[in-house]
């Protein structure tokens, strides 16, 4: 009689642990079921809101062809007085320097209004022009705008 009831507990706890097994892995599959279907909701809701948004435009500068950008110029001089910046800006395209006047203001040092040659296209393009503007203002120098 021992090995008889002895055999069943032992069947009985094979089939718990079997029974057990069973029901935990149902368990992980209704789970991930669970989080798959709300993930798949989500993905669907995420959808529908992508397709009410309006498509977003990109908008990239279109320069015409005609009109180089221009990166550089060669500061001749930096002065206080407006008037006097826009007459030397005038006395360098009198001789065929084009030149023009750029507002600066540098903090504690106020307003300083910057007589600039140019635009230049590219750095070489203002430096084969810096030695001749030199010879009259040897403190001129390329600058990136």
């Amino acid at each position: 009689m021992k090995n008889s009831s002895q055999s069943w507990i032992i069947i009985l706890s094979i089939l718990a642990v079997a029974l057990s097994i069973a029901l935990l892995l149902t368990y992980k599959n209704q789970r991930h079921s669970r989080v798959d279907k709300r993930l798949e909701r989500e993905y669907q809701q995420a959808q529908q809101v992508a397709t009410y948004l309006p498509p977003q435009e990109i908008v990239k500068p279109n320069p015409s062809p005609s009109a180089p950008v221009s990166q550089y110029a060669i500061q001749i001089m930096s002065l206080n007085d407006k008037a006097k910046a826009q007459e030397a800006a005038n006395k360098f395209a009198a001789a065929g320097i084009p030149g023009y006047v750029v507002p600066t203001d540098l903090g504690d040092k106020g307003i300083k209004y910057r007589v600039l040659a140019g635009p230049f296209t590219s750095k070489d393009e203002a430096a084969a022009k810096l030695p001749e503007i030199k010879t009259k203002y040897k403190d001129a120098f390329i600058l990136r705008i």
